[in-house]
């Protein structure tokens, strides 16, 4: 991987085809003389407060300060057995991530703070196939299910991942044909894309996860951005 971190870049080091470290290189590619431990580097997303790279053992947090790459560890809580995230997903500009711990969530959501420098575990309500952080007043995370509904569940601090609400199914036969449907977060809404079905879905998450708007005879939506919020 190459991560972009304002005007330098985490590259991924490679040991017998395993990514075990990142090095950091300035604009002309020369290197920092910053590298950092990172086996298994899977994933990565820009948050409010840095660029997060995956590890197996918790993630990297990278940003410039004082026009110098800095890069600290946020390792996984003490004892956890759960599956690492491989991949990230939040509101942009938000310090709070999630990710799935295990396929299919089986061992739970991960919610990275790189504000508190903090991970939580969440249980997973049934099996998912995508996660997100809506990182608003309420903390509600956003999954998306096997069955292709989209469920709303709690994650305040100290809360158990309670779903608050669900929708119908939006995207099951993008599912069953081996299409993983696209989630776009953004302030107030949150929109899938559902290919097979053709259609994308704008849901109202403060407001039971109401489908307000459906935009469909979109021919194959296999590919869904958000814009201008």
């Amino acid at each position: 991987m190459v991560v972009p971190v304002g005007s330098y870049a985490l590259v991924t080091q490679a040991r017998d085809g395993v990514a075990s470290s990142v090095v950091g290189r300035a604009a002309d590619g020369s290197p920092t003389g910053t590298e950092e431990p990172c086996v298994a580097a899977s994933g990565t997303i820009a948050t409010r407060v840095g660029a997060v790279v995956g590890c197996r053992d918790g993630a990297l947090l990278a940003r410039v300060e004082d026009d110098r790459l800095r890069v600290e560890r946020i390792p996984y809580p003490d004892g956890t057995t759960a599956a690492p995230a491989t991949s990230f997903a939040g509101r942009e500009g938000r310090p709070t991530v999630a990710g799935l711990a295990g396929a299919g969530g089986t061992d739970g959501v991960w919610l990275l703070d790189t504000r508190e420098r903090s991970w939580r575990l969440l249980p997973s309500p049934e099996p998912l196939v995508a996660v997100s952080a809506v990182d608003d007043r309420d903390e509600h995370v956003l999954a998306l299910s096997a069955r292709g509904r989209l469920l709303v569940l709690d994650g305040s601090a100290g809360a158990d991942g309670a779903v608050l609400a669900r929708t119908d199914v939006l995207a099951g036969r993008s599912l069953a044909a081996g299409a993983t449907p696209v989630l776009v977060v953004d302030a107030q809404r949150a929109y899938l894309g559902a290919p097979v079905e053709g259609r994308v879905h704008e849901i109202d998450v403060a407001d039971d996860a109401r489908v307000a708007r459906t935009f469909d005879q979109l021919g194959d939506p296999f590919f869904v951005a958000g814009t201008g919020r």
